[in-house]
């Protein structure tokens, strides 16, 4: 799934349908667009041209367009993790085949149903945790009822099939037709087990959800697909074969009837299918991680509270501040109720021991939410007497009772509240929670604590308490802690700060802004940075990306507007030219936009104004053309119609109003070499190249850098004509010589010698006798050798160049370099040793059959296969083999 699939999918649709009609269509070629899609993995893309197709075809067309659609629908709903883009996706599947029932597949209707029990499992897991709503439970519940009959339906649809294809394989058959039948039945057995699998845990978890031990009953059945091997018997574990939990699904499912055994009573058998899972040393980690939260619901449903406190000795660990705060609530919330519903009978001690075991554990993990969040689900006595935790827990229920009643609702904020009543209560649970982050165990707890002081600050302001409030603020802001909890208590102070000077409180003022300011350069990227930026009362103290925002929503009737417009299209271009990556192109693209209008309305103000009023206006176009230039050739991809315009539009205001463009020339010329260059205009973009070389300035240098860059990117993508091999070394060769002048690093040098070369070498193979290219690339080669680099790829090429020029001697040492810097016995070291061969049967022949004969002892097969033939001739003709010599 590509990195857009995470946009909204209405915003897919439309991003897809005008990009795709030009970029597809011209990239792919004869190539489907499925292909070049699937290839950049933009298969959502594809999915949302595909839905624009289909809405606007009829008939058979129509049909094949929501059968291609429907496929890939599937393979997004597989590869999707992020639950609302699955959910996104699915509803637009169930659409499709409600629209067009012929397009409906098994595995389609698989994928959806997944999809929906994914979403009403996580639900019911934070169910058995007491964390889900109400709202949550109906909708989970109504998802499993939808889905359940579904899931059975296609499996026993699955199962008929593969009874069909078992009964076609024992009949004779052509291979072609066998191999068919095989695949065909693979398919069907696969999506029997994902179909039953989907149905057990299901009907659990609807079990769980209703409390109806019937539901259990009948995932037992649905496992037993799994577990037993047959179908329409529930689980046994007489059938189930140990060596099969090495597949996830049987594991899972072996779990899946544990669970749903003790649901139905039958704990003996519940725990015995877990320590079959558990004693497996081929179960998958992941599963196995999950046992011991399996194991409580398990011991919770047959009582076995001794069992359960073991359990809870080894997995809870308080000390180490290592345990699974979602564990140790799940073994308070099952302890809690148990003693609740007084089912703890004998056990009641030990269930007493467990919620303080599992407490201990949530403290120690700091997850002191879930505490107050039991405190106030099974009531307040179970919480203790004294020290952080119980202070902090009560001033948490405090703050909730309060925030629960109306009048808060209708008197919000951060300052002082205006009935005498409410600020009272607010200075209690103010005072509440400063207790509780003085308690002499307070440190235990940093971020506790700071949430403490924090809700500490907001409760003073409202109660009138400004100067307190900030005090506690301040501990926290001033703390060693992360950049998330200070900035929630800056941000409490600036809003408590501002509240307070609205109401009047004018000698808060400097404190205010002196706040406001530490707030927006230390969170400058913040959304609440973004909204304390439209409060008019801090204006004044913004920054420029601020400023922006507040410029751009001045009101088209304020007499300010134009100049608001103006000064907000150079903060934009400021922070296109000094931002970078993602910030800086959308700078460039608001500035672009906002500049496409201002240019248009100065275009028709200067054709209303006589030229010698225009002078002003005329310049002002001018330098703005040139910023539009600049940032639509700055961004990727680059817009050149737009700077085309601009400069057009410059060209034409200097016209009017006799102004002198020759200080800017060789800039306008560059642009519009930027521009043939986008076009893929060469023949222009060599005419702009030749005309820059004559006007002084470093812009020629940026040409022929801006024209090596194209001709290398040509290269890469398949590209290889003479002309443009050519076009990288002359231009290579210019770029090198610039870099060495200006002292850059030799890594850059590298690179740019790199490429002449293998340009050079590629050219020089089809065109041997092309002017001056040899020698450009000799003296590349020569460059890397004397800064030290390349790789033994471009020293083979420099000594196949070497030996080009009949310089054998130095040939022979860059080939016996590339002999020393490869791998023995790999295909380079092979053709490396053959050519210093070639080359040792001139310039020393009897070197040359000592080391053949050195060669063929350690290599009698005398290397590839491609290369064996000339091995033999050499070796001959050094002596080295009988029948050569002189």
């Amino acid at each position: 799934m590509s990195r857009r699939s995470k946009a909204p999918i209405p915003v897919l649709v439309a991003a897809a349908i005008g990009w795709l009609a030009f970029a597809v269509s011209s990239a792919c070629g004869q190539r489907s667009h499925a292909d070049y899609m699937r290839e950049r993995g933009l298969e959502d893309l594809y999915a949302a041209y595909l839905q624009h197709r289909f809405e606007r075809e009829t008939g058979a067309a129509r049909v094949e367009t929501a059968r291609e659609l429907a496929e890939i629908y599937v393979r997004l709903l597989e590869s999707t993790t992020d639950d609302v883009t699955r959910q996104g996706w699915a509803t637009r599947a169930t659409s499709l085949l409600r629209l067009v029932p012929e397009a409906d597949s098994p595995q389609l209707r698989m994928n959806l149903a997944r999809a929906a029990y994914l979403r009403a499992e996580r639900i019911a897991e934070r169910h058995r945790l007491r964390m889900a709503a109400a709202d949550e439970l109906a909708e989970a519940e109504r998802v499993l009822r939808d889905i359940l009959p579904l899931l059975i339906s296609l499996g026993q649809e699955s199962h008929q099939r593969a009874e069909q294809l078992e009964a076609a394989l024992t009949r004779r058959l052509d291979a072609e037709n066998e191999e068919r039948v095989s695949d065909e039945l693979a398919e069907a057995r696969r999506l029997r087990s994902f179909a039953f699998y989907f149905a057990g845990w299901s009907a659990y978890y609807m079990s769980v959800l209703t409390d109806d031990p019937g539901y259990s009953q009948d995932a037992l059945r649905h496992f037993g697909w799994l577990v037993n091997g047959i179908g329409g018997e529930a689980a046994s574990l007489e059938r189930v074969q140990p060596a099969l939990l090495r597949f996830e699904h049987i594991a899972r499912s072996a779990v899946g009837v544990g669970l749903a055994s003790a649901r139905v009573g039958r704990s003996v058998e519940a725990n015995a299918w877990l320590d079959l899972v558990g004693r497996s040393t081929d179960v998958d980690e992941t599963i196995r991680a999950q046992l011991p939260a399996r194991r409580v619901a398990v011991f919770a449903h047959g009582r076995q509270w001794r069992d359960l406190d073991t359990l809870a000795r080894r997995w809870l660990s308080p000390e180490t501040g290592e345990g699974d705060p979602l564990l140790a609530r799940l073994v308070a919330v099952v302890a809690l109720e148990a003693r609740q519903s007084g089912a703890g009978g004998a056990g009641s001690e030990l269930l007493r021991r467990l919620i303080n075991a599992a407490f201990a554990d949530l403290v120690a993990s700091g997850e002191i939410r879930h505490i107050a969040d039991l405190a106030a689900r099974y009531g307040t006595d179970l919480i203790g007497d004294g020290g952080f935790v119980v202070e902090y827990v009560r001033g948490l229920l405090m703050l909730d009772v309060l925030e629960s009643e109306p009048a808060f609702t209708e008197n919000t904020g951060a300052g002082p509240a205006a009935d005498p009543l409410a600020r009272e209560r607010w200075g209690s649970i103010g005072d509440q929670f400063l207790l509780a982050s003085d308690s002499a165990d307070a440190d235990r707890f940093l971020s506790e604590s700071a949430d403490a002081r924090t809700q500490a600050g907001l409760a003073l302001a409202r109660a009138g308490r400004p100067l307190e409030a900030i005090n506690a603020l301040d501990t926290v802001i001033g703390a060693d802690l992360s950049i998330e909890i200070r900035e929630q208590a800056h941000w409490v102070k600036v809003i408590a700060l501002d509240a307070a000077v609205e109401q009047g409180n004018q000698r808060l003022t400097p404190l205010r802004d002196e706040s406001v300011i530490q707030y927006l350069a230390g969170y400058p990227g913040s959304e609440r940075a973004s909204r304390l930026a439209l409060r008019p009362s801090v204006a004044r103290l913004l920054t420029e990306r601020d400023a922006v925002d507040i410029l751009l929503a001045t009101p088209i009737d304020s007499p300010v507007y134009a100049d608001a417009q103006r000064q907000a299209s150079l903060l934009l271009y400021r922070q296109f030219r000094v931002l970078r990556g993602r910030e800086s192109a959308d700078a460039a693209e608001r500035f672009l936009a906002l500049e496409a209008q201002l240019l248009e309305q100065d275009r028709v103000r200067l054709r209303s104004l006589g030229s010698d009023r225009a002078a002003d206006l005329a310049r002002a176009v001018v330098l703005r053309a040139r910023r539009v230039a600049d940032a639509a050739l700055g961004v990727v991809p680059p817009k050149p119609e737009q700077a085309a315009a601009a400069i057009e539009l410059l060209r034409r205001a200097a016209s009017f109003a006799s102004i002198d463009l020759a200080d800017v020339e060789p800039e306008l010329l560059f642009r519009e070499l930027q521009i043939a260059v986008s076009r893929k205009d060469a023949a222009a973009s060599e005419l702009l190249l030749a005309r820059l070389a004559s006007l002084p300035g470093e812009y020629e240098q940026a040409g022929v850098r801006l024209m090596y860059r194209d001709a290398v990117r040509r290269w890469l993508d398949g590209q290889d004509d003479a002309d443009t091999l050519r076009a990288i070394v002359e231009r290579g060769v210019r770029v090198e010589a610039s870099l060495a002048e200006t002292g850059e690093r030799s890594a850059v040098r590298l690179g740019v010698l790199d490429t002449v070369l293998r340009a050079a070498s590629q050219l020089l193979d089809a065109s041997p006798d092309e002017d001056g290219v040899l020698a450009a690339a000799l003296r590349a080669g020569e460059t890397i050798r004397e800064l030290g680099g390349g790789d033994a790829a471009s020293v083979a090429l420099f000594a196949a160049l070497l030996q080009r020029d009949g310089q054998d001697q130095a040939a022979l040492t860059q080939w016996r370099l590339v002999l020393t810097s490869s791998e023995p016995g790999t295909d380079r070291w092979f053709a490396a040793r053959l050519e210093s061969f070639r080359l040792l049967a001139t310039i020393d022949p009897e070197a040359g059959r000592i080391a053949g004969d050195q060669f063929l002892v350690l290599h009698p097969d005398m290397g590839p296969e491609s290369m064996r033939s000339d091995f033999r001739d050499i070796l001959r003709r050094l002596g080295a083999i009988e029948g050569g010599g002189g």
